[in-house]
């Protein structure tokens, strides 16, 4: 049920995917391993490591995640992601689950859930591991969602889901 404090909570990302150059900047961005191009083949020793955005990688997680376990991927919507976005820099200041729902609401979604996470090991890690282990976080990404987005800016993640 929206805004059921028991509930996990997720973070408003309205970030474009671009590419950072700062690697010390607090931008959402992850240093994640990509492949050397190679004419024929990969070689898994081969990868370089490059900055990209986070907002991909943890929605590309959640939806990887769901499909692994027969759910339907969720529709990356950019007006919940916009909502994500602003959870994020709300929940660095105050890491709890309030005021997540009404944005939510005023889109005219009836259900909806969000989860949180603090730590620096990356979207793989915060979905894999923290969520996907804890019982309320995981029923909220295996849930009968059909929207969501999250954000994850290498200290704070967050994900909206909406039905």
């Amino acid at each position: 049920m929206l805004g059921d404090s028991k509930t996990p909570a997720l973070i408003n990302p309205s970030i474009v995917p671009s590419v950072v150059d700062d690697s010390s900047s607090p931008e959402v961005v992850e240093t994640i391993p990509t492949p050397s191009v190679s004419s024929t083949a990969v070689d898994k020793n081969s990868y370089r490591s490059i900055q990209v955005p986070v907002v991909g990688d943890i929605n590309g997680e959640v939806n990887e995640y769901r499909n692994k376990n027969g759910k339907v991927p969720l529709n990356i919507s950019d007006s919940i992601c916009s909502i994500a976005n602003a959870r994020l820099a709300e929940i660095r200041r105050d890491f709890s689950h309030q005021n997540w729902s009404e944005p939510l609401h005023a889109l005219g979604f009836s259900a909806g859930a969000e989860n949180i996470a603090m730590g620096s090991k990356g979207s793989f890690y915060v979905v894999n591991v923290q969520w996907a282990k804890s019982p309320g976080h995981n029923a909220n990404m295996l849930g009968d969602y059909s929207n969501g987005c999250g954000v994850y800016d290498g200290k704070y993640a967050a994900f909206l889901f909406a039905g």
